[in-house]
Formats: structure tokens, sequence, C-alpha cells
């Protein structure tokens, strides 16, 4: 199974790529959506699970980098992570990739959710 991590905390990033990887996914980073996108093509959309953070820098925040994810590969799942606004705080077309996972997460938590996403328990 593969997983794009997408956040810009470079310290938050490698955490929850070093345990994704740990426990037996296949992991690609990503600092922000440009960058995000751009695996995604390159990987030919064989992503299984997007985990996105949604405040990062450049012209796309995490919301955009969802809906524009699922418009193009939809089959990919998607967790959103967050640490400057309510969990529960999913604009309506979102809504079905909820809830948000709240920072600063456990490992085990993220491990969970994302075993979930994809059907991996």
């Amino acid at each position: 199974m593969i997983i794009l991590v997408v956040e810009d905390e470079a310290l938050v990033n490698m955490n929850a790529c070093d345990f994704l990887v740990d426990q037996e996914f296949t992991v690609f980073s990503a600092r922000d959506a440009d960058e995000a996108i751009s695996l995604m093509e390159e990987l030919g959309g064989a992503v299984d699970l997007l985990f996105t953070d949604v405040n990062m820098p450049g012209t796309l925040d995490g919301f955009d980098l969802v809906r524009l994810a699922h418009q193009r590969w939809p089959c990919v799942k998607i967790l959103i992570t967050t640490g400057g606004r309510d969990p529960s705080d999913l604009p309506p077309d979102l809504q079905k990739f909820g809830p948000m996972l709240a920072k600063p997460y456990r490992l085990e938590i993220l491990g969970m959710m994302a075993s979930k996403a994809i059907g991996a328990d």
C-alpha cells in the first residue's frame, strides 16, 4: 500500500513517514500541494492514501489538494490533518473525507486511521 504524506513541517513529516514505513507501508513525501500533485502524476495515480495537512505554503492548501486529487484520482483514499482549526470543521464538499486528524496526534492513531481508510486493518 502506498501513502503520500503532504506536510510542510519537516519534523512532523519525517516522524509520520518513518512511522508509516515501520508499519510496512510504501511512503512518499511532499512538502506542499504542487509537489504532491507532481508525485501523484509520476506515480500514475497509484497512491492508496493521501495524508495531507491543511495549512501549507504555496498557492494550494490541503483542502484544494484534496479536491484536485479526488477529481483526478477518485479511487485515492483521503486523510486530512490540521493543527489550526477544529477537526470537525471540514467544508461541506469535503465532509465525506472526515473527520480530520487533529495535531498533535499520536502516531498509533495515525496508523489506525490510515489502515482503516485504505481497508488494510
